[in-house]
């Protein structure tokens, strides 16, 4: 059996419906030196079976333990030189693969290779690429390698990305103790082994929005917060570089205020001023910013204020713009 360029891995867990929109859009590849392993416990075998005269796609049985897991199943059977993940409700465009096996057989230094990707609804592709949705204002393009300090920092990387397999050994797979982070976790731990990672600035892939929303809110939001701080500590262990340590102290700093401040918002708004005041507290221990020193002041002062406002949320912008404006008398 030749061996494929590339290995695209799938997740079919809790993606039946979605399924075969991202397996045309596999099979649409300009180049067709490629396999497509999808992992599924079973609830998609009926939407698998459709393309079982294509060796190139490949099914491995999994239970429903995580999208991680289900990942790392698929990349023990793939054969390919590297791997990438695809959205099993997402896209992949025509180009994708030559696009991206191309540029890692001209440059052997790159690890890992991210690529940017637009959202689509039913009505087709939105204009905005991910990472312009997530505050990427400048992108050096693929001339940069991107540093663990920057990742720490706040920059945000799509989750497709081509990966050579001896850099996914290194980043350690795809599970980790922090979903649903997964890809956040991946691109830590490469980075702190030294990979190189570069970025691809082109739409070549696409995923799904559902509704409005560009990007879905974490059912639970406290599990989620809690998810991305240990994410960020784990790497913490992996390294002793200067920048990224001073990066990862800033970056806890900032989890930690933006955690405490979302807390003292929902105490307010249940009316709970005690445990409002206690938040804010715990926010101002890593930023004396103005926010959380007028909550606090009138919390400490007054505090049936807030109680009487219809809209605490209203109440405490009043009160910060009219700090801010006798600050700057």
């Amino acid at each position: 059996m030749t061996r494929p360029a590339i290995s695209l891995l799938a997740s079919a867990l809790g993606k039946s419906a979605d399924l075969a929109e991202m397996i045309d859009s596999v099979r649409e590849q300009t180049s067709p030196d490629w396999e497509l392993i999808v992992a599924d416990d079973g609830a998609s075998a009926a939407v698998l079976a459709r393309y079982a005269e294509d060796a190139r796609i490949r099914t491995v049985s999994v239970l429903d333990n995580g999208l991680g897991p289900a990942i790392d199943a698929a990349a023990a059977v793939a054969t390919g030189p590297c791997y990438a993940v695809v959205h099993g409700d997402g896209k992949i465009v025509p180009s994708f693969c030559e696009r991206v096996t191309g540029l890692l057989a001209a440059r052997p230094e790159i690890d890992a290779l991210v690529v940017d990707a637009l959202p689509f609804d039913a009505d087709g592709d939105r204009s905005t690429s991910f990472h312009r949705l997530v505050g990427v204002t400048h992108e050096p393009g693929i001339g940069h390698r991107v540093t663990l300090a920057e990742v720490i920092g706040g920059r945000v990387l799509y989750s497709t990305a081509a990966i050579r397999e001896q850099a996914w050994k290194a980043g350690g797979g795809y599970t980790c103790d922090t979903p649903p982070l997964e890809s956040l976790a991946m691109d830590l731990r490469m980075l702190a082994a030294g990979c190189d990672l570069r970025v691809l600035p082109e739409p070549l892939a696409r995923y799904r929005v559902h509704g409005e929303a560009l990007h879905d809110a974490p059912e639970d939001q406290a599990a989620y917060d809690d998810a991305v701080e240990r994410a960020y500590l784990g790497v913490g262990d992996l390294t002793s570089d200067p920048d990224a340590r001073a990066a990862l102290d800033a970056r806890l700093g900032t989890l930690r205020y933006e955690k405490a401040m979302r807390h003292a918002r929902d105490a307010l708004g249940a009316g709970d001023t005690a445990a409002a005041l206690a938040h804010t507290r715990v926010a101002l221990g890593q930023r004396r910013a103005p926010k959380p020193l007028v909550i606090a002041g009138v919390l400490t002062v007054a505090p049936g204020l807030l109680r009487r406002v219809q809209s605490a949320k209203q109440q405490v912008g009043t009160l910060v713009r009219r700090a801010k404006a006798l600050a700057g008398r």
